[in-house]
């Protein structure tokens, strides 16, 4: 399906990103940011945060990066990547070096780092991880949609349109990570067909990985 083929008359729609939304969407990922809920409590820094999970998307393979729309405004984003090994090369050679401009290591010890800091630290340690499943599921996805709009069904159509977008591209998988704690994301995936790969604990949180076969 065409990112721009939808309905004017529908009270939400769908588009190819643009410029202009980067601010929108690095906010509305605060806003979703603890575990589904707005954690604008808790990260202070929007940059920070949509820089390390928002920004890379709109850059890597912007085709794949959708912007959510009601009559109110922007309301929420879809983003994918075809090839995650790829996106990972890139992301550490090309994206990494260039949010770290102008940030630091905390100086402070770890026991008094506020969660800002936590990220910040987390961009000179940053990793990726390679697990034997990556595959049979080359692809992840990543939504996100403020709540005035949840529970309506949009959720998912749009991530099944992404789905249908990435296995027209070729891909065989995709796969997501989600908070262990978002139950609401989890059994919004699992009613897409997603099935779970495995918990990891990583040095910074806690992810649970999702996976779906596309052909």
């Amino acid at each position: 399906m065409n990112a721009q083929a939808e309905d004017t008359n529908d009270p939400c729609r769908r588009r190819c990103f643009i410029a202009a939304d980067k601010k929108a969407l690095y906010r509305i990922c605060q806003q979703t940011g603890d575990a589904g809920k707005d954690a604008t409590h808790i990260f202070h820094d929007v940059d920070l945060l949509g820089d390390l999970y928002v920004g890379p998307y709109l850059e890597f393979e912007p085709e794949l990066a959708w912007t959510i729309e009601d009559g109110r405004g922007v309301c929420g984003y879809v983003l994918a990547v075809s090839d995650t090994v790829a996106y990972q090369k890139w992301h550490l050679r090309n994206w990494l070096p260039k949010i770290r401009k102008g940030r630091h290591f905390p100086k402070s010890p770890e026991e008094d780092w506020t969660m800002d800091d936590a990220l910040r630290a987390s961009l000179f340690e940053f990793e990726f991880d390679r697990p034997e499943w990556l595959e049979q599921f080359p692809s992840h996805i990543h939504i996100d949609l403020l709540p005035r709009i949840q529970g309506k069904g949009w959720g998912s159509r749009y991530a099944q349109d992404m789905l249908d977008t990435l296995c027209q591209k070729g891909s065989v998988g995709v796969h997501l990570g989600v908070h262990p704690e978002n139950l609401r994301a989890l059994s919004f995936y699992q009613k897409l067909g997603f099935q779970v790969l495995e918990q990891v604990e990583l040095r910074w949180e806690e992810v649970l990985y999702l996976g779906k076969y596309l052909q």
